[in-house]
């Protein structure tokens, strides 16, 4: 192998067909391939024999063990590594998060004292921003850990891909490319890591309208089913309401005088969360449409208003 890469390395040429011309015999002509090229060549050659070398030493492993058993050591790892790494490593970014945003945000978090021995919990919250996911994670930090969900695109992009990792985010959907049969396998396997997930007494965060919104409500199409369907497997679940007033582009600014000592009128924007618990559930017997109606006028209403008192269907049916 050495021999061959190093032939690459070295001269390089390429015999060209000689000219056909009656009058004069033609040589053959040499082309040298650029020292760049060279070393692309030569790049190529080296990834590709590391790689079948790689796969010549695990494939033993990988034989001898299994797949399944393989798997079930790297889940292991991940479980270490999570209790004791990534336990220093989120409350580090919790106190980065925290700060950022103290800086620029007055925030303020309505019951959020109910939430601290509430075993996993679903939570559906308002999409103002893009700045959602990590500032409910970070505010719900000392009372629960959060797991956020993303858009499958969200996920998978370059520039997201780490931070969501860091955070847990489970990731749902999928391309429409997927055929039917694995897009269901997909959405099984999704419900099943929320399922295991909340039994750890960890919660799972979910936007029900799917995007950051674009107006000044919150609107959920009626053929979105990721809430419902989320409720209707998991319906012993508690779910927590989220709704955050005054951090999205449609929403009403105001400002207090955090930096009014050097001089700037404008200083925190005032953000307030508000938090609802209902520790039976939420009514799913109905259709999806209906669910989807009830749950979009639910996230609009005011922070101040009671929604439990006007919208007394949408609780789970206890027979009180």
């Amino acid at each position: 192998m050495l021999e061959i890469g190093a032939s690459l390395l070295g001269p390089f040429s390429v015999e060209v067909a000689p000219a056909r011309v009656a009058s004069a015999k033609a040589t053959p002509a040499k082309v040298t391939v650029p020292s760049t090229l060279r070393l692309g060549y030569f790049s190529i050659f080296l990834a590709a024999n590391s790689a079948s070398s790689v796969n010549r030493l695990c494939c033993p492993v990988i034989d001898h063990y299994g797949h399944a058993t393989i798997s079930k050591i790297s889940k292991f790892l991940r479980r270490v590594l999570d209790a004791t790494l990534g336990k220093w490593m989120r409350h580090l970014a919790f106190v980065l998060v925290r700060s950022y945003y103290g800086l620029f945000y007055n925030i303020s978090c309505s019951n959020k004292h109910t939430l601290q021995d509430l075993p996993g919990a679903l939570i559906l919250a308002t999409h103002v921003s893009r700045h959602d996911g990590q500032l409910i994670a970070a505010m719900l930090y000392s009372s629960m850990r959060v797991r956020p969900t993303a858009y499958y695109k969200e996920y998978y992009h370059w520039a997201q891909w780490l931070p969501m990792v860091t955070v847990g985010t489970i990731p749902m959907s999928s391309p429409k490319t997927w055929s039917p049969e694995r897009r269901i396998q997909r959405k099984a396997d999704t419900l099943e890591i929320m399922r295991k997930v909340m039994e750890n007494g960890n919660s799972v965060l979910l936007f029900p309208a799917g995007w950051v919104r674009q107006q000044e409500r919150e609107k959920m199409e009626p053929h979105y089913s990721g809430a419902y369907e989320t409720l209707k497997s998991l319906p012993d679940r508690p779910v927590v309401l989220l709704r955050i007033d005054g951090l999205g582009q449609f929403q009403f600014a105001k400002y207090d005088h955090f930096w009014s000592f050097i001089g700037k009128k404008k200083g925190r924007r005032h953000v307030n969360i508000a938090v609802d618990v209902f520790e039976d559930g939420l009514n799913t017997d109905c259709e999806l449409a209906e669910f989807n109606a009830m749950l979009e006028d639910i996230l609009n209403e005011p922070i101040e208003t009671d929604f439990r008192r006007h919208h007394p269907e949408f609780q789970m049916l206890t027979g009180d």
